[in-house]
């Protein structure tokens, strides 16, 4: 009960004769908890809008309170936790409010903004919970061994499509099924190799952002497609990994790869030509000719690497090219 002192004063709501009946059972289990407390919580504080205010509140106390009761059915949990699962959630509601809440408890109530980013934050909270659903789906396999990927490149897509399935999703690209195939060996067995170049213009993504662990899990994996694929510009993961003079990413390629090195871009250029003309030059030439690239190698132009030396426009092009294209 709350008197005029603005106190709020305890008090056992299985006391009222109306709460003895079954269908007042039923309401002290499911409202009165809540209600007591919203109402208590409203007379210490006194907002600018009670109403708006007890609307808040059981708002998030359902949503604190959904999980919990989630976890009870798959768990296949009896009857008897039912209360103990009420309580549960009912206090960690209760901390959850008081947290977001104690900033107003000598100040005036929460306004529309506050209420509004809430709300927002309530939705994002949902939508991420249903994205990591998502993944987990993603990532199942069928007993052919045979993930979401290896169906979806079995088939037709927009331009891009299946490039942010994989780049939202995480899901595994080196999952081979019962005849040892990946998604992308399915793609090109089912006359799409617009599918195929997606996932390699994801794994060439991934030299861009710079992070040696991908490529480490996929070597690991056994995935046979790292330094082997080309995009539109004939260049490979390396030459990328130059070209953006990162000394751990072309010195970890070079290691799991070294004929990388010989591949040449669409006009002859190796990885060496490249890193002639880069800031870098002194560490990832040392790097690459160490491991065998050839100074004599020459381009369409017969120009050999030491001639970007001196010449590094071409190359300082290429890399703002990269740049804008990723």
């Amino acid at each position: 009960l709350v008197f005029h002192t603005g106190q709020a004063q305890p008090v056992s709501f299985q006391a009222n004769p109306i709460f003895k009946t079954e269908q007042g059972k039923y309401l002290a289990d499911s409202l009165a908890d809540p209600l007591i407390k919203a109402l208590t919580e409203i007379a210490n504080k006194r907002p600018r809008d009670p109403v708006a205010y007890l609307t808040n509140y059981l708002q998030h106390f359902m949503g604190d309170r959904k999980p919990m009761t989630e976890v009870q059915v798959h768990s296949g949990s009896s009857k008897a936790s039912t209360s103990s699962t009420s309580t549960l959630a009912l206090a960690k509601s209760n901390a959850s409010s008081n947290q977001r809440l104690g900033n107003t408890r000598n100040g005036p109530g929460p306004t529309n903004a506050d209420l509004i980013e809430l709300d927002a934050r309530s939705v994002a909270e949902e939508e991420d919970a249903e994205g990591a659903l998502a993944v987990q789906h993603m990532e199942e396999r069928d007993e052919h061994g045979q993930s979401m990927l290896h169906f979806a490149c079995a088939r037709s897509h927009r331009r891009g499509a299946l490039y942010t399935l994989i780049e939202e999703s995480g899901i595994d690209i080196t999952y081979r099924d019962e005849l040892y195939r990946t998604a992308r060996d399915v793609s090109l067995q089912a006359n799409q190799p617009n599918n195929a170049a997606e996932i390699d213009r994801y794994v060439m993504a991934q030299a861009v952002i710079g992070d040696v662990e991908p490529f480490e899990q996929l070597a690991l994996q056994g995935y046979d497609h790292i330094l082997d694929i080309e995009d539109e510009n004939g260049r490979t993961a390396l030459h990328i990994a130059v070209l953006k003079e990162s000394e751990e990413m072309v010195q970890h390629m070079v290691k799991i790869c070294p004929e990388a090195l010989k591949i040449p871009d669409n006009l002859e250029r190796t990885v060496l030509h490249y890193a002639m003309g880069t800031n870098a030059l002194e560490s990832v030439s040392r790097i690459l000719i160490q491991n065998g690239a050839k100074r004599t190698a020459k381009d369409l132009k017969g120009r050999q690497p030491s001639y970007y030396f001196i010449n590094k426009a071409d190359i300082l092009r290429l890399q703002e090219e990269e740049e804008e294209s990723r």
